[in-house]
């Protein structure tokens, strides 16, 4: 089966021209990476490269202690902490997902998460339910909540490059990641259970 991505997602709350112009003349640094759905509503500003250079060296740093200590998952995980630990967490052929809170988000980053976190592991969501890592952090900056995907230690892009999305767009297609993971990486972390443990644990 091929790999699907996640390019046909509707993107909803973010068709506000004004408000994006607003946040693309903002005066910061980060960089700006575009977020076309089938329904493309306008752009994401994305991590600068510092974030992204900083989650590579944690994660790499990390990566010979966690082949000897890998840790069975019983339940989803939702913590604070940056793509570094994202990327920790999805090595060993696992899912995890970072999302980064900013102002004109629509809810608390934690609620985002913990949603996240528990519908992966729910049926009604996906026919290959997994335990996932979901980590958080807040940024004071306008502009909207957004989140990466991490697959075995990479980042997760669409076949058309795209590598950020907003919770909203991951929360619609969990089905479409959950089957995407499982063609790539094997369905050994697929929960056998008929009723897996959707009881987070929080760090």
């Amino acid at each position: 089966m091929a790999p699907q991505d996640c390019s046909h997602i509707e993107i909803h709350g973010i068709n506000n021209l004004q408000k994006w112009n607003k946040i693309m003349n903002a005066k910061t640094k980060i960089a700006t990476l575009s977020l076309i759905a089938l329904a493309s509503f306008g752009t994401l500003k994305a991590q600068s490269s510092n974030d992204n250079l900083l989650a590579f060296n944690n994660a790499s740093k990390a990566k010979t202690e966690l082949k000897t200590k890998k840790a069975v998952m019983n339940a989803p995980v939702v913590k604070q902490g940056d793509a570094g630990d994202a990327t920790l967490a999805s090595y060993d052929d696992r899912l995890a997902i970072h999302i980064t809170g900013r102002n004109d988000a629509n809810m608390p980053t934690e609620k985002y998460a913990t949603m996240l976190a528990g519908a992966f592991a729910d049926r009604k969501y996906t026919d290959k339910p997994m335990y996932i890592t979901v980590t958080y952090s807040e940024r004071d900056q306008e502009g909207e909540t957004f989140a990466t995907i991490y697959m075995d230690g990479s980042r997760y892009k669409t076949k058309d490059g795209y590598n950020v999305f907003t919770p909203e767009q991951i929360g619609k297609a969990i089905k479409t990641i959950s089957n995407t993971h499982v063609t790539r990486h094997g369905d050994k972390h697929v929960i056998k259970s008929n009723t897996p443990s959707t009881s987070l644990v929080l760090n």
